[in-house]
């Protein structure tokens, strides 16, 4: 069986997007749903601005660009192997529904770790105007993938919203993930990634079992908007 591996200067630079995105309120009280979410202020659409987004409602827009940048640089059997290692997100200020925004994505590192190869993608997206609303940095290591080249250096991560403290206290409360959570997240998130609800595409992966089939304790560190 031929090494599974990805091209460092098929990574550097690569983009895509901006791409036009609609944030509607169904999507919204969808996501939040998904999560158990009981605050009525996901579900208001008496409100004037509509439900409220929840704080990592980003993930949603941001999905399909991260399948176009793997569909530019990796082939299947690499993107399965593919799994979330962090998660850094600036909300400059909350989506809002019925509102169009503009986003895109760019690899801005890619370096060797112990299990294979981290990519590290940047999301940027913007309203319609150009000003900020969320800018992410994610990490995925691709598990027993080898990198072809040399690494890339990631570039400077965004600051922190303005306003925000700087020494803010982090707020932390045990969830309990039920069997059937992974599947109602994927739809409601309109996310779909096998390693997460599919064992065999986890198991090939070199995971135990998939999120649909392992029972985990899961510590939030969002307090809300």
């Amino acid at each position: 069986m031929a090494a599974l591996t990805l091209e460092a200067a098929r990574l550097a630079g690569i983009k895509v997007g901006p791409t036009a995105v609609t944030v509607d309120a169904r999507w919204l009280m969808a996501y939040a749903a998904g999560l158990g979410e009981n605050d009525p202020r996901y579900y208001d659409t008496i409100a004037s601005g509509g439900p409220m987004a929840h704080p990592l409602f980003s993930v949603c827009y941001e999905w399909p660009l991260a399948l176009a940048l793997r569909a530019k640089t990796m082939d299947e059997a690499v993107a399965r192997r593919g799994v979330h290692a962090f998660h850094n997100l600036v909300v400059h200020r909350p989506p809002r529904s019925g509102e169009g925004l503009r986003a895109s994505a760019r690899v801005v590192g890619v370096q060797r770790v112990r299990a294979g190869t981290l990519v590290v993608i940047r999301f940027s997206t913007t309203d319609r105007t150009g000003v900020a609303v969320t800018t992410t940095d994610h990490g995925s290591i691709y598990r027993g993938v080898d990198l072809k080249g040399d690494e890339i250096a990631p570039s400077p991560a965004q600051p922190a919203a303005a306003g925000a403290p700087a020494d803010s206290s982090r707020w932390q409360a045990p969830i309990e993930i039920s069997l059937q959570l992974a599947h109602v997240y994927t739809e409601c998130a309109r996310i779909y990634n096998p390693i997460h609800t599919d064992a065999a595409v986890a198991r090939a992966a070199g995971l135990a079992a998939s999120s649909c089939t392992a029972r985990r304790r899961w510590r939030s560190p969002f307090r809300g908007w």
